[in-house]
């Protein structure tokens, strides 16, 4: 895929009138799950070993399967993610976007103390906490954190309604990725870049 590809996932999920590419379209979680599967194949091809890619498709499936499990019945307009990778040298860059209610208004409708969506994207990915009562769930996120953070070879920036984080080593280098999205203050839903380096 090319870089055009990242700047209409990123007109999407700023622009209600954006038509999505229907090659990174997943309206459903098996045509993510799918796509997730093919994934792990073009990773290996590309020189991530077998065990990476296992942790490559776990990290990408708890982000894009957490749009399609707290989004139900929330997305603004069409349902799905926008989900797409592209691959140069020794470098994955992988984006995961979706037009959801975004992870503060998940969280904070479940645990009524969290004050900010500051606050919420934080929690998301340093502490096992969900939206989804009664369910005892919520370890996703802090498990992507931990993979990302354990190599530094990799690096992860996601930003959510008006708030954004960024870690592992390269965590700079995936912001640079959502820069026109960081000046977007009004649309909810999630985006997610990851740098995933092979050598």
């Amino acid at each position: 895929m090319q870089q055009s590809d990242m700047l209409k996932a990123i007109s999407w999920y700023m622009d209600s009138g954006a038509n999505i590419d229907k090659a990174q379209y997943c309206p459903t979680r098996d045509v993510f799950e799918g796509r997730i599967s093919q994934l792990a194949k073009t990773a290996q091809r590309g020189g991530v070993s077998t065990e990476e890619s296992y942790l490559l498709t776990a990290v990408i499936g708890e982000i894009g399967l957490n749009s399609f499990d707290h989004n139900l019945g929330h997305w603004r307009f069409e349902p799905g993610i926008n989900f797409g990778y592209k691959i140069e040298a020794s470098e994955l860059v992988l984006w995961i976007v979706d037009r959801g209610r975004g992870i503060y208004n998940s969280l904070s409708s479940v645990h009524k103390t969290i004050s900010s969506s500051d606050e919420a994207l934080d929690l998301a990915f340093h502490k096992k906490i969900s939206g989804r009562f009664p369910e005892n769930r919520g370890n996703g996120l802090k498990f992507v954190r931990q993979v990302i953070n354990c190599e530094k070879q990799r690096g992860l920036w996601c930003r959510s309604m008006q708030s954004e984080i960024s870690f592992g080593k390269l965590g700079e280098s995936a912001s640079k990725f959502g820069e026109s999205a960081k000046s977007e203050t009004s649309c909810g839903g999630t985006i997610t870049f990851i740098v995933w380096r092979t050598s």
